[in-house]
């Protein structure tokens, strides 16, 4: 338990993760005789280098503003540094948390979880059509492409389905925000399918538990699965090329810095004799 405890406090000093991923995971836990419901908070981080890690777990009462940010919180204290851009669900808590505790990161709504949204909204007969109008929008090749997409695919909702057209209206900059990356970087940061599918192996693991003594049971066994699970990510295979990604950041930066040092141009404008 110690071990666990060490590696789920350790410090993140000294690399960047530019790109985070945040979910959530229900479990049912005993407490004061009675069984409630809690949630498991996790981030995981890819590298600078490139390598997937699992940067925390926390036990919290419920998915909220407070636990979101106190979970930001604890990760910025332990080092948390680099990240540009932070994938998730549409959470409202979630996303008032990054405000405060990661204020300049882009964020990205998940794919996956805006497509189920936006099909609730619409009737069974069309939703292949809708469902193949997304995808066409997703794979675009540039962003102007996309939002070309979106357009089309909200003239289609607009009559038949306002209130999904609404939906996309006001979602389309957080759904296609990572076509800002490189064509390499988007396909992987544009879901939360990375956290999705280590949340199904929680999940498939905590079947055999179905309700935890404590919360210290909780952490124990889904954190000795991460655990594990995050040391074979940063050994093995390299899940990400980041050189166009810092390539790309390095340009936007000697651009930015270009801005700032041009010089302002004081002097008085001559007069304009008027001859009368």
């Amino acid at each position: 338990m110690d071990g666990l405890r060490k590696w789920n406090e350790r410090s993140l000093e000294g690399t960047d993760y530019p790109f985070l991923q945040a979910d959530a995971l229900v479990i049912r836990v005993r407490e004061n005789r009675k069984v409630v419901k809690k949630v498991i908070q996790l981030a995981i981080g890819v590298s600078e280098a490139g390598y997937r890690e699992v940067l925390g777990i926390r036990v919290a009462r419920q998915e909220s503003e407070v636990s979101w940010t106190e979970f930001f919180t604890w990760l910025n204290r332990r080092g948390l540094g680099g990240v540009d851009y932070v994938t998730s669900d549409d959470h409202e808590g979630l996303k008032l948390a990054l405000g405060k505790t990661l204020p300049h990161v882009v964020w990205q709504r998940c794919q996956t979880h805006f497509s189920r949204n936006l099909l609730d909204k619409v009737h069974k007969k069309d939703r292949q059509q809708v469902h193949a109008m997304l995808k066409y929008m997703y794979d675009a090749p540039t962003k102007k492409k996309a939002l070309e997409a979106a357009e089309e695919l909200m003239d289609f909702l607009e009559e038949r389905y306002p209130e999904a057209m609404e939906l996309l209206d006001n979602a389309k900059d957080d759904i296609l925000a990572v076509y800002d990356l490189p064509a390499n970087c988007r396909k992987k940061m544009r879901t939360t399918n990375m956290t999705e599918r280590t949340n199904e192996e929680i999940r498939r693991r905590e079947r055999v538990i179905r309700i935890f003594p404590k919360d210290a049971s909780a952490t124990m066994l889904v954190g000795a699965y991460l655990q594990e699970l995050s040391e074979e990510w940063i050994s093995g295979r390299r899940y990400m090329d980041m050189t166009e990604f810092h390539e790309a950041k390095a340009e936007q930066e000697r651009k930015e810095t270009a801005s700032v040092k041009q010089p302002v141009n004081m002097a008085q404008p001559e007069a304009v004799v008027v001859n009368m």
